[in-house]
This record gives C-alpha cells, structure tokens and sequence, in this order.
C-alpha cells in the first residue's frame, strides 16, 4: 500500500475536515500548523484593513457624506478585532477566528454594498440608466463603472478571502466558512447590482466567487491532504527512529553493562592473584599491567555512555574535589609514561570529562607517536590566580617521522570532518574521532586546548582555571587511616550478588579485609528471600548489587530489596554496589535508601577500606545524632538515610566515597585524591 492510501485511511472524508481519526494524532497536527495559521490570519486581516484605508484615502474631503465612511467601517472593526484576537488567544484558536471572521467580512461587504446603493438611490443616481437609454456610449461607460465598483471590486476582495481559506488549509471550520462566505458574496452582489447590469456582467459576478470557491475546496482539500501526508510520515519516521535509538541504546546499556562486570571481575581475580608471594617481579608487573588495561576498558565504558549524553546535549557538568596525585596517578597506571605534578591541593573539576580529554590524548600519543620509543611525558602544574587556580595539563610525545607534521589547519579538518570524508587517517597524536570526542569534551568543561608539533616533538595542552576544594585538608590520610583503625572486628556483613566469581572475590576480599562473618547469597532466586531474612535478622552491614539476574520473571533489583530491608526493621548500614553509576544511578540508589554507592570498576581492596571508613563515620554520626535526642528526651528509633552532600559520577580510578562530606556529617575527611566512582550519604 502506498503512502498517500496509508494516509488517506487514517483521515477522514473532506467534508469532515479531513482530520486525522486518532485524536491524539490530530492535536499534534494541530499543535504544529497552529502558529503558521496565526500568522496568515494576522497577514488576512492587516490586508483588509490596509484595502479599507486605500479606498478611503482618496475621498477625505469636506463634501464626502458620512455614509461613504460607514460603508467601510464593519469590516475595517473586523480586521482590527481579528488582529488583536490572533495575538491574544492561543495559536490553536487560529483557524476558528479566521473561520468566524470571513464569514463576519462577507456579511460586512454586503452592508457596504448596501449602504453604496442607499446613497446612489438619494442622489437619484439609479435613474441614470434610464436617463441615458438612448446613448449607447454613456451607458457603456455607466456600466464599467457600475461594474468596477460593483463587480471587480468586490471580487478581488472576495479572491483575497480565497486565499486565505487556501493558506489555512481544509477543516471543518474553514470548510464551512467558505460556503457560508460564498454564499454571502454572491447574494450581495446579485440583489444590489443585478437591476442595473447587463445580464453577462452579472452573471459573471454570480459565478466568479462560486467558481473560486468550488476551486478553492479542490486546492485546500490537496494542500490539507499534502499537509497531513508530509506530517504522518514524518511523525512515524520519528518514532520508528527514537524506538531504533531507545532499543540500541538499551542494547549499548546491557553491553556496557556485562562489559564493565566482567572486566571488574577479571580485574579482582588478578588483584588477589598479584597479592600471592609466588609471583616474581616481572610476572608480578605483568599482572599490575593486565589489571590496568581492564581498569582502562572499563573506564572506556563509562566515556561511552558520556559521548551519548554529550552528543545530545545532556551532559550536565559534575564538579567534585579531585586530588591531582592520585588523578594522574590511576590515569597512567600501566602505561609506560613519565609524569609529574607539582600540585598538592584538591581542585574542583568534572572528573569524568577531566579524564576523557586525558585519556584520549594519552592513548593518541602513544598509538601515532614514535614507534621505537614515544617518550610520552605528562606534566600537571597549577598557578594560583586571585582565588582561582589555573590548572595545566601538559603532554608530549616524541612524533613519529613517517607522519606528516600537525599544522592547525589539519586539526581544523580533523574537528570539522573533512578530514575522515576525504580519506586521510594520518595524524601525529590523534585518531580522529578520538581528537573530536577529546576537544568536544573540552570545550563543555571550558578548557583551553591546543595541539602543536614543535620540531620533532607534539604537545597537547589544556589549560583551565577551577576552584580549590574548600573542604580538603591536608590531615586528609592521618583522618583516613585513623578511621580505617576505628572498624569494628565483629561487624556483620550480608551480601548478596548473581555473579559466582564476584561471589567468591568479594568473600574473600571481606573476610581478609573486613571481619570473619561474612555471609553470601545470590546463587539462585530463592536466596533473595534468605538474603532479606538473614540481613533484617543479624547484619550490621549489607551489601547489595543492583541486577540480580535470573531470568525472567525471577530478576530482582537491588533498589527493590533495600525497602524490604528497612520495612524488616534493618538499622544498618546499606551499600550498593553496581556496574550502573551514573549521576542518575546514584541518586536513585540513595533515594531508595543506600548510604554508600561504589562502581565494580574500583578495586575490591580500596572499595572495601572506604566503605569501612564511611560505616565509622555513619556509627559515629548515629551515635552523636542518638546523644543529642537523648538529651532532649527524645529518641527515635526509626531508621533514614543520612542525606549528606555527596559525589557525582566519576569514571576513572579509585572510589572516593566521603568526597563532598561536611564537617559534621562522617567527619572532615574527602577521599577525592582519586577518581571518585564511590558515593556516600
């Protein structure tokens, strides 16, 4: 079936407007045609007004008798009252008051015809024809007269109206306008002027507006039709493309998620491989730079879903405290690279965006750099500048011989595009796409970037000037150990994931780290129900993962779980770990109740110490919050997540969960040294 029948059976027939059958379809349509049939009705009704004004014009004089002024002015009130109704109602308004004021106009013609003819009657002119039968010339000339202004004009005009109906398009209400308005015309010009004309000056007077008006129909029937063809495939291509976008970026988000899991749980088995004392240094070593690699991938699945959030404008910058040490530090972990940072202090920086620009450029350097040796370098410094600081990030490479030199007018081809459509895929540092993604990202963090090759060696520079974190101290680690110190020996862990591996690495990992009783579920469905038992029963701290898989309709969340939990009485500390940690991600985890949030792209070891510290620090609040309720005799015994400032996502290293933390909430200490991908309340 083609288009246009496609179509067709969804409207119906001409005489019913041909509006769309589905309601909601046809308010769309109306919603996106109703500002341009504003804009006609307003051009429509200055263009009477202006016709009134010119043929009034050349008649203001002392000896013109009222009844001339009088004749023009219904349809002159109309045009000004349809003006100021099109401004002021709503667009959707539009076709009905265009409707109702051509009907009102053809009304308004007719009283000017009248009025014309009472005053030709006073002045004895309708004996003129009778005066000058006999003279065969002066009758003639009497009749164009009569015809011009009785006939032409009042067709032109009414050819006007026609227009309008045409740019509006074919509705119901239009529809009716223009038989009503036809009707209208015609019965004005053939009582007022038909005794006085010769039968074929009336007769086409009679016809011309009924002819216009049958073509009228005919024209706006294939103008509303071309209209609503154009508006239902457009409307259907939009979305079969947002349901092809929605399913791929549902697919790319099951990828990016048994990705980031299955390299975190690589990562974790080799962590716990490299710890054992067989290993000598070279093995050991490789084993630390397949660890990175994996860290690396993961963090590539996390610059994924930022370049669709950038792409379509979402992305919406996350400043967090960063400490450049530890930044640099996870950035270049396992690469064979030089680095230096002079700075000591944390800045405030979108971390996610920070390490995109990096991590592009890095990987650039080394991949069209030098082949034998790229003596990659990356140098960070900061400079102070009133209470800002201007922050540098530094990288250069040894270039490669065999490329050509990089030149400001190929990056420009390169960001434009041009470079890819014409076929070139040489470039000293960048792979293109990679330099377009690393720029963009720059730009939306307002860093100032370059790329230069200064004899045989090329330098990326982005220069940018950030707050310093007000709430990091220097005393940061001796807090951080301090609370570290402070973990109880008995607390009681429940923890519950799908993946056997995490299973066993995260058991391990606790009962190394942590405390002797740990207990683990999530083998099959009917452990979920144990899991929720046993934490609500016994456990001091619980952790859970967020997609509990076992096939439908078996799935569970994590987020599903914690009101269960608290519903059961539970009092304790809740932590939710994920391969999902998105800023949406994270505030969803917290609103159903979690304290902490960790990304499984952080190292079992480090997520294990932060969360052991950020238990301390909840123990610790709780304990001060019940003091002070106890003073005031007033205890609750209600449990409610601690609602702290807390961290954004951020996708490059170590987890930071207490970064963003108040003085008074789990103790002045913030973990941002690193890559935050941990959060806590």
């Amino acid at each position: 079936m083609s288009a246009e029948l496609i179509v067709d059976h969804h409207c119906h027939p001409f005489w019913k407007g041909c509006h769309f059958k589905d309601s909601a379809t046809e308010d769309e349509f109306q919603q996106k045609y109703a500002p341009a049939a504003k804009r006609v009705t307003a051009l429509w009704a200055i263009t009477i007004l202006c016709s009134n004004i010119i043929d009034i014009l050349p008649t203001i004089r002392a000896d013109v008798e009222m009844v001339h002024f009088l004749a023009n002015a219904p349809t002159t009130l109309l045009a000004i009252m349809t003006l100021l109704l099109v401004f002021c109602c709503p667009p959707k308004y539009a076709n009905l008051i265009a409707s109702i004021a051509a009907v009102l106009c053809s009304a308004g013609r007719g009283v000017e015809l009248q009025l014309q003819t009472l005053k030709a009657q006073q002045h004895g002119h309708v004996d003129l024809f009778a005066a000058l039968e006999g003279d065969k010339l002066a009758t003639q000339a009497l009749v164009g007269v009569v015809t011009s202004v009785g006939v032409h004009q009042q067709v032109s005009l009414y050819g006007v109206q026609l227009l309008l109906f045409v740019a509006l398009g074919l509705s119901q209400t239009t529809l009716a306008a223009l038989v009503l308005s036809a009707v209208g015309y015609v019965g004005a010009t053939a009582s007022v002027w038909a005794p006085y004309l010769p039968r074929h000056v009336g007769v086409v007077g009679v016809c011309a507006p009924v002819v216009g008006t049958v073509f009228t129909l005919l024209l706006g029937r294939n103008i509303a039709m071309s209209r609503r063809r154009e508006f239902f495939l457009a409307r259907n291509f939009e979305e079969a493309l947002n349901t092809a976008v929605q399913a791929g970026r549902k697919a790319d988000s099951v990828l990016n998620h048994t990705l980031k899991n299955t390299m975190a749980e690589a990562a974790d088995g080799l962590d716990s491989l490299i710890e054992e004392p067989q290993w000598s240094d070279r093995q050991a070593q490789t084993l630390e730079t397949c660890v990175a690699s994996l860290r690396r991938g993961m963090r590539a699945c996390r610059h994924r879903q930022a370049y669709i959030h950038m792409a379509s404008d979402k992305y919406v910058l996350s400043l967090q405290p960063l400490r450049l040490a530890r930044f640099v530090a996870d950035l270049t972990a396992g690469r064979r690279m030089a680095c230096s940072v002079s700075a000591s202090s944390a800045v405030m920086v979108d971390p996610t965006m920070c390490g995109l620009v990096l991590d592009n450029a890095i990987s650039n350097a080394f991949r069209h750099g030098h082949p034998e040796d790229p003596e990659v370098k990356l140098v960070v410094t900061t400079t102070e500048i009133e209470e800002r600081v201007r922050l540098t990030f530094l990288l250069t490479n040894r270039a490669n011989p065999s490329r050509p030199t990089v030149t400001p007018e190929y990056i420009d081809r390169v960001l434009s595009g041009e470079s890819r459509k014409a076929g070139a895929s040489t470039s000293a540092m960048s792979d293109q796409i990679g330099l377009q993604h690393a720029f963009l990202a720059a730009d939306l963090h307002n860093m100032e970037t370059s790329l230069v090759q200064v004899g045989t060696q090329v330098e990326f520079k982005a220069l940018m000037d950030v707050a310093v974190a007000p709430d990091v101290q220097d005393s940061h680690d001796d807090l951080y150990a301090v609370d570290l110190a402070k973990f109880p020996s008995g607390v009681r862990i429940h923890a519950i994931d799908d993946s056997a591996a995490t299973r066993e690495l995260l058991k391990h990992n606790l009962l190394l780290r942590a405390t002797p009783d740990v207990h683990m579920y999530g083998e099959k469905h009917a452990e979920v129900a144990q899991f929720i038992h046993g934490a609500a029963a016994d456990a001091d701290l619980v952790i859970l993962d967020q997609h509990l898989e076992y096939g439908d309709p078996d799935n569970v969340l994590g987020t599903e779980l914690i009101p269960q939990l608290l519903a059961r009485g539970f009092a304790g500390f809740i932590c939710m770990r994920s391969g999902n940690v998105s800023s949406d991600d994270v505030a969803m985890y917290l609103e159903a109740g979690a304290h902490c949030v960790f990304g499984k792209e952080i190292p079992l070891k480090q997520m294990i110490d932060d969360m052991k510290v950020a238990y301390v620090r909840h123990s610790q609040e709780q304990a001060d919050t019940a003091s002070t309720a106890s003073s005031c005799i007033t205890i609750s015994k209600e449990h409610h997540p601690v609602h702290h400032p807390t961290t954004h996502t951020n996708v490059l290293g170590r987890a930071s969960p207490m970064s963003n933390m108040t003085p008074t909430s789990l103790g002045k200490w913030s973990a941002a040294e690193g890559q935050a991908t941990g959060h806590c309340n």
